[in-house]
């Protein structure tokens, strides 16, 4: 089974971005973005499905957005409930305000990251490995991203 959506978005700019003291700017206009997504299931095995989908968006205009990034992100669901999940995303370089009004340009960055989830009934859990390169990337100019992260989520389900 495949799919393929094509959208407009639009975001208003937050409050900080618009009146914040060290950087607020109250004339930032409202981004747009153009988002195309193509999707596909295959079934590998009896029991182990393939599910690849690619995401990839384009800013029209931004306050602070990055003019492009994609996103590629597979699932394989396998037997028992597993699900093993990576994903890779690139952004564009893109412009960034100081503290005192001086544009930088952030470089292009990459982030790959991975996850493997168990269902049992209502109950989910997921083990979850981020930035797994390390990669050192600032998404807002002075604000270093996280390194190499890892998460654990359990979520229950009332049913």
């Amino acid at each position: 089974m495949s799919s393929f959506s094509y959208g407009i978005n639009s975001a208003i700019p937050t409050m900080r971005q618009l009146f914040s003291s060290p950087k607020g700017n109250p004339h930032l206009k409202a981004s747009r973005a153009q988002k195309l997504e193509i999707g596909h299931s295959r079934q590998l095995f009896k029991t182990c499905f393939w599910i690849p989908a690619c995401t990839i968006i384009m800013c029209v205009t931004s306050s602070d957005s990055p003019p492009h990034s994609a996103k590629l992100a597979n699932t394989v669901q396998l037997p028992y409930g597993l699900k093993f999940r990576t994903q890779s995303d690139w952004v564009s370089k893109r412009e960034s305000l100081d503290s005192i009004a001086t544009f930088h340009t952030l470089p292009a960055y990459f982030t790959h990251d991975l996850a493997l989830s168990a269902t049992f009934k209502n109950l989910e859990t997921e083990l979850s490995l981020s930035n797994i390169l390390d990669q050192n990337y600032q998404s807002e100019y002075g604000f270093p991203a996280p390194g190499r992260d890892f998460g654990i989520k359990i979520k229950y389900y009332l049913r």
